[in-house]
């Protein structure tokens, strides 16, 4: 693996994992009886301890682990782009780092991707949002925004980790006419800590809530007239 070009990486990395869960499996079973009856805290059962050297050997490794992460982020980037991935590759490689966060003490699906995930995705949206509102009006602004924020929660849907309700298919458009307008977008997300929901709030943050002033106040935007004939549902 730590020779394996980058373009084959994930292939090859997702094939070594599953042989190895495999392998880990069966010989978890012939030792069950072992760990039950020798193994004692703060010992490791086997299936754990295979996990561990996995983390230790293959994903810390000096020649893989940054290349992973740079993957992960840059096939991201590329679909946000409009180019077309593998999506079965990276769902089956986040859910590995997943799985090894699961049954490890330290938090390898944040350290090895959601949070430098979650930083490349602010600062794209931080740079988009700011070139739209130069380009357009405040309604054309609004509809791009709700369609990327649906590619995004599609995104997570699709291949992220996502473990809790995540509401409808799709942010409606009549979702968004709540009291509070700077988080009336993301009201059908539902539950707190997963990728989902911080992939979410980061899109808002930067799409939304940081222009919020100048979307309500330009007079592009209709806001003035809606506010004075309480066209809430506008």
């Amino acid at each position: 693996l730590q020779t394996t070009p980058s373009e084959g990486l994930l292939v090859a990395l997702v094939s070594t994992w599953n042989e190895f869960k495999i392998t880990l499996k069966n010989v978890s079973t012939v030792l069950m009886y072992m760990d039950k009856q020798y193994v004692k805290s703060p010992l490791l059962p086997t299936y754990q301890l295979g996990l561990k050297q996995f983390l230790e050997v293959i994903i810390y490794h000096t020649n893989i682990r940054l290349r992973l992460k740079n993957i992960l982020l840059n096939n991201i980037s590329l679909e946000r782009n409009g180019n077309l991935i593998v999506r079965d590759l990276m769902r089956n490689i986040i859910h590995m780092l997943v799985e090894l966060t699961r049954d490890n003490t330290c938090p390898v699906y944040e350290e090895e991707f959601e949070i430098d995930f979650l930083e490349e995705t602010r600062q794209y949206y931080s740079l988009l949002s700011q070139k739209n509102l130069s380009m357009n009006t405040v309604p054309s602004y609004m509809n791009s925004a709700l369609l990327y924020l649906n590619n995004e929660k599609a995104r997570a849907n699709n291949y992220l980790n996502v473990n809790a309700s995540s509401g409808s298919g799709s942010v409606s458009g009549s979702s968004r006419a709540t009291n509070n307008f700077t988080s009336s977008v993301g009201a059908t997300i539902k539950g707190a800590g997963t990728t989902m929901n911080k992939l979410i709030a980061t899109c808002e943050n930067e799409l939304i809530i940081n222009h919020a002033k100048t979307l309500v106040f330009n007079p592009t935007s209709g806001c003035d007239k809606m506010f004075q004939y309480n066209e809430i549902d506008n």
